[in-house]
């Protein structure tokens, strides 16, 4: 099979995307004719079936990619237009219209919930005239379907991880005394920082009553700014530092902002348990929560919220506990309940780090191909399989 990819969303960006992104470009590339078209790259990897952007900035990527996107197709007898994201769905619907080929669309949440009346047009336009719409959990899926998706066309491919690549030979009490944090009970928050994160009001809410019990909890931070997001521009890195202060918890929290991947691994593997107390913003959800997984990799519990594709990520009361969304005082009754008994701590993690393995990248690039390879009899052209037998 023949396929275009078509990403705006790529390493160096960060985020849950850009992991699904870069791991669809490899994976498609060991399993079949892949081309990639994306946003533009200082330093692109070298890939002579990859395209980038010469430019930045999103109006010139869209105008490359449609007309890039068309001369590949037209000259490399393309059989799929994949997409990675409802927000480059239309490139990949129009192009699929006018040369008579399939399209998929990967969704992952936000993508599919951005609150803006134009773009909601655009959204319930052209994403349900995609071929097949990948959705990263069963909530991004249902989503899907309430922006005019035939359930038919939809299918559940969770994101994956690469489990050995969170774990550390390394003790997590040498670690700890690294990171000069010897005796302490590490909380760790990971990921970019954004409000539907939730972690400022659980410093505010949920932080105080812990340490005020157990002095030795330290909440650690990694994280920045999602300052190349299309969406993200609050500056929550600040509101952070400023709830910590007014909250009188400077020994309590650690913000480290952005890490290295060699930090986050050590981070990983040294804490005690992991959270994500996301919120449910509307506009903004958490469409499954990777970092989940790869806490779970390292053999971390997970305390978390049943926000958005969350419960896909963790599976509650057997890798993790999950809470309702913004109940603060029922977040940190789990987190005492894990941290008064190492031996549930333990059993989760061991569960965890097991689930952990049905994740891996490739089986779940064998579920995106599988899904590619059995796409629903398209409206506007013959089968993939009668056009190669052509």
């Amino acid at each position: 099979m023949r396929i275009l990819f078509i990403t705006w969303n790529f390493p160096p960006k960060q985020g849950g995307m850009e992991v699904v992104a870069e791991h669809l470009y490899r994976g498609l590339s060991r399993k079949g004719e892949c081309f990639t078209i994306t946003c533009h790259l200082e330093e692109p990897p070298p890939d002579p079936r990859l395209f980038s952007c010469p430019v930045g900035g999103l109006f010139p990527f869209l105008f490359y990619a449609l007309f890039r996107g068309f001369w590949i197709v037209w000259t490399r007898r393309i059989d799929l237009i994949v997409t990675s994201s409802a927000f480059t769905a239309p490139v990949a619907v129009v192009l699929a219209t006018l040369l008579r080929r399939r399209s998929a669309c990967a969704v992952h949440g936000s993508d599919v919930v951005f609150p803006h009346p134009l773009y909601q047009f655009f959204i319930r336009t052209f994403l349900p005239r995609c071929d097949l719409v990948t959705a990263n959990s069963a909530f991004t899926g249902r989503l899907a379907a309430s922006r005019g998706v035939a359930q038919e066309r939809i299918r559940v491919v969770s994101p994956g991880v690469e489990p050995e690549r969170f774990r550390h030979e390394g003790s997590g009490e040498a670690l700890k005394a690294k990171y000069d944090l010897d005796g302490r009970f590490v909380i760790l928050s990971a990921g970019r920082l954004t409000r539907r994160k939730g972690i400022v009001p659980f410093v505010e809410q949920a932080l105080p009553p812990l340490v005020a019990e157990h002095p030795e909890i330290v909440l650690v931070v990694a994280g920045g700014d999602a300052s190349d997001s299309l969406v993200h521009k609050e500056k929550v890195s600040e509101r952070l530092l400023a709830a910590v202060a007014r909250s009188g918890l400077a020994r309590q929290v650690r913000y480290l902002g952005r890490v290295t991947e060699e930090t986050l691994v050590e981070l990983y593997n040294l804490c005690d348990l992991f959270i994500l107390p996301a919120l449910d913003l509307g506009g903004d959800i958490e469409g499954f929560g990777i970092v989940c997984l790869e806490a779970a990799s390292a053999g971390k519990p997970v305390v978390a919220t049943r926000s958005g594709g969350i419960p896909d990520a963790v599976a509650d009361g057997e890798t993790g506990l999950l809470l309702p969304p913004g109940d603060f005082e029922a977040i940190a009754q789990a987190i005492r309940r894990l941290v008064e008994d190492p031996k549930l701590r333990r059993s989760m993690g061991e569960a965890a780090r097991k689930r952990a393995e049905d994740f891996r990248w490739e089986r779940v690039i064998d579920r995106y191909w599988e899904a590619f390879s059995h796409i629903p009899p398209a409206r506007r052209s013959p089968p993939l399989e009668g056009r190669e037998k052509a």
